[in-house]
């Protein structure tokens, strides 16, 4: 048993992505650019996870924010080290781009532009070792593909 609540990194089901959505939440793709351009959920801004620690001011912290990839490993990366700078108010979808697509959910190709934000204030000592391990993990790390590809 455990002493989490559930919900409280993540949200599961489609159904509540959807009234998260509904409710003025703010949607982040972590994939590649290339994931993204082959479709995404509606909504979402693209903010490759190697890169989401130089684009802070891209991400609100006064209102809720869903975080997804393709299969929920690089969301919940995206989701720990947002809360390791201070992000309170992040969360991701770990079903991701595989659960919303094989649900037969609506998918997008068309790009949305990322919003400008004050960023947070973070211990610049953090932010730098958190881009340092972020900026480092490998293009196409956990890309839906075959093993080949990685």
């Amino acid at each position: 048993m455990s002493a989490i609540p559930e919900g409280f990194m993540a949200v599961g089901k489609i159904d509540d992505v959807k009234a998260a959505l509904d409710a003025g939440a703010y949607l982040v793709d972590v994939r590649e650019s290339s994931e993204y351009e082959a479709g995404h959920i509606p909504g979402a801004v693209s903010i490759p996870i190697r890169t989401l620690a130089q684009n802070l001011d891209k991400i609100p912290s006064d209102q809720p924010v869903l975080i997804y990839c393709a299969s929920g490993h690089r969301a919940g990366m995206a989701v720990t080290a947002l809360r390791t700078l201070g992000y309170d108010n992040v969360k991701a979808f770990p079903g991701g781009w595989k659960a919303w697509s094989a649900a037969g959910e609506e998918a997008s190709t068309e790009p949305v532009a990322a919003g400008s934000f004050a960023a947070k204030a973070v211990d610049p000592a953090v932010a730098a070792v958190v881009d340092g391990f972020l900026s480092t993990i490998p293009e196409g790390y956990y890309s839906l593909g075959t093993v080949e590809k990685l």
